[in-house]
This record gives C-alpha cells, sequence and structure tokens, in this order.
C-alpha cells in the first residue's frame, strides 16, 4: 500500500521508530502528511519525501523533527509555503532543502528567516515570479541557491546582500 497512515502497521516498535535516522518516502503517491507521523520519529536527520503528490503541508508537520539536516520535497504539487512551516524546532540544524520541482509561484519574505544554518536551497523548476529582499536575510550560511526555470521578473537588488559565503546562484530559463 501506499497510502502513509500503513507506514507504522509494519511491526516497528515504538523504540525502534525512535531510532530512525533517514526516511525515504519518495515516489509513493502520497498526498497527505499527517501530523503526528513525524511525532514517532524525533531522531530523524533526513527525510526524503520527493516524486509523491503532496499539494499542502500542515505548519506543525516538522515540528518535532529537531535533528532534521536534510529535508526533500522535490517534485511534488506543492503551491505554496506557510510561513511558519520552517520556523518549529527543524530550523536550528536544517541545512539542505529541496523544494524544486513543486508549483510555488510565491515564497513570503520570512519563510527561511529561522534557516540560518541553511547551505543549499533549491527552488528551481517552479513558477516563482519574485524573490523579495528579506527572503534569504538570515541565510547567511547559504553556499548553493538554484532559482533556475521560474518566472522571474523582479530580484530585489538586495536579494542577496547578506550572503557572504554563496558559491553558486542560477537563475536562468
Amino acid at each position: 500500500m501506499n497510502n502513509i497512515k500503513y507506514l507504522f502497521k509494519y511491526g516497528y516498535t515504538k523504540d525502534q521508530l525512535t531510532r530512525f535516522t533517514y526516511l525515504d518516502l519518495s515516489n509513493r503517491k502520497i498526498r497527505i502528511i499527517e501530523v503526528k507521523l513525524f511525532q514517532r520519529c524525533p531522531n530523524l536527520t533526513q527525510v526524503n519525501l520527493s516524486n509523491n503528490k503532496l499539494t499542502t503541508l500542515d505548519v506543525n508537520t516538522f515540528k518535532r523533527l529537531t535533528k532534521l539536516i536534510k529535508l526533500d520535497l522535490m517534485n511534488n504539487r506543492i503551491e505554496a509555503i506557510d510561513v511558519e512551516l520552517f520556523h518549529a524546532a527543524l530550523s536550528s540544524h536544517l541545512k539542505i532543502l529541496f523544494l524544486n520541482g513543486n508549483r510555488l509561484t510565491r515564497i513570503e519574505e520570512n519563510t527561511f528567516e529561522k534557516l540560518t544554518q541553511l547551505t543549499i536551497l533549491d527552488l528551481s523548476c517552479n513558477n516563482i515570479e519574485r524573490i523579495d529582499a528579506k527572503l534569504l536575510e538570515n541565510c547567511t550560511n547559504l553556499r548553493g541557491l538554484y532559482l533556475h526555470n521560474n518566472k522571474i521578473k523582479e530580484i530585489s537588488k538586495e536579494s542577496f546582500n547578506r550572503l557572504n559565503v554563496i558559491e553558486i546562484i542560477t537563475i536562468y530559463n
């Protein structure tokens, strides 16, 4: 079964689930992530939810993942990100975030403000039209920023001012 609610019916004990550090749920046609899913796996450092059919994410979805370093949400159908999604505990460790290949058109300027450890951010292959001045203001450790294949019409001249260690920025169609 591809439905996420059956994940924990495969015989794993609660103790075993708490020891998981990597969870790959890619390519499973998942449409909805229940908020309580990750409550049982607090030690996850990597979560792969790529190539599913996710359209939205509840602001509390990743709240308990305080050790998360890499989050892969590429190739879903996500149209918007709540500004509070990355304000949870996960923000203190998250270094790699893949949001490429979704249906994002706009990202609010405070969305990534708590992701101070972020080193790679991939927003390519979406429908983003503008990059606000404060979008990346606190992402001072960002080394790779991928914005190619969007519909960018406007980039604030202050957008990249605080990216002191940036090595690559891609902006092309």
